[in-house]
């Protein structure tokens, strides 16, 4: 794993690593959104054109980062994490909804274990910051927000 990491500054599209790593992050932030919007299209057409054009055009030999142990690795992950979206998941959904959502699932989790890390940073953006926000941070800082927007709240003139 270590020499992934060495190797990683020396990819180069076009003969410059900006242009590599500019065309990553607009594909990566191109596939969470599609990811989250469950979009096939658009998941499966930006990654095949990323890996030709930094094949063709760059010096990218994405076939040596294709070994057993990697591939062992990536699905590992994805099924831990599918587990846990499962689960949060099924924590979300009501009873009513439970027929409808098994059926949905199939499609979730395979898009949780074979796009994972898309997944994530969808997830990351989507709900984790917002769950974050509303039951840490802004919990433990609410009184003093409510007793500040009560003091100048104006106050109902009376007759």
């Amino acid at each position: 794993m270590k020499e992934f990491f060495d190797f990683l500054p020396e990819i180069l599209l076009f003969g410059s690593v900006f242009y590599f790593w500019g065309l990553a992050l607009v594909v990566t932030i191109i596939m969470s959104i599609a990811e989250h919007n469950q979009s096939w299209t658009w998941v499966t057409i930006p990654f095949i054109g990323f890996l030709a054009l930094s094949s063709f055009k760059g010096n990218l030999d994405i076939a040596q980062y294709m070994d057993f142990m990697n591939f062992v690795y990536y699905f590992g992950i994805g099924f831990l994490y599918a587990l846990l979206k499962t689960a949060i998941f099924a924590k979300k959904t009501t009873r009513k909804d439970a027929n409808w959502e098994r059926d949905e699932l199939q499609w979730r989790v395979f898009d949780w274990w074979i796009l994972w890390p898309f997944s994530v940073i969808s997830w990351i953006f989507s709900d984790l910051i917002k769950d974050l926000w509303e039951k840490v941070i802004y919990a433990l800082f609410k009184s003093l927000f409510v007793g500040v927007f009560n003091f100048f709240l104006p106050k109902e003139k009376s007759k």
